[in-house]
């Protein structure tokens, strides 16, 4: 199944993606959560490729979730 959240990007550490809510709770995401959208942002911003993690979610049923890009 596929999970939608809204959240603002906090940042990446040890494979997880981490996350303000917006009802204010923190989360952290492990990437193979993530769609390929969501996945290609977070390269974006930090810089940090995650080829092999691009490869595991390519794999799996799309996942409608999506970062907020304002930081």
């Amino acid at each position: 199944g596929s999970f939608k959240v809204a959240a603002q990007f906090i940042g990446y550490d040890d494979g997880k993606v981490h996350l303000h809510k917006q009802n204010g709770v923190s989360i952290a995401v492990p990437t193979f959560k993530l769609c390929v959208e969501d996945l290609e942002y977070v390269e974006k911003v930090t810089g940090v490729p995650l080829n092999d993690e691009r490869m595991v979610t390519s794999s799996a049923p799309p996942s409608s979730s999506h970062l907020d890009a304002e930081a």
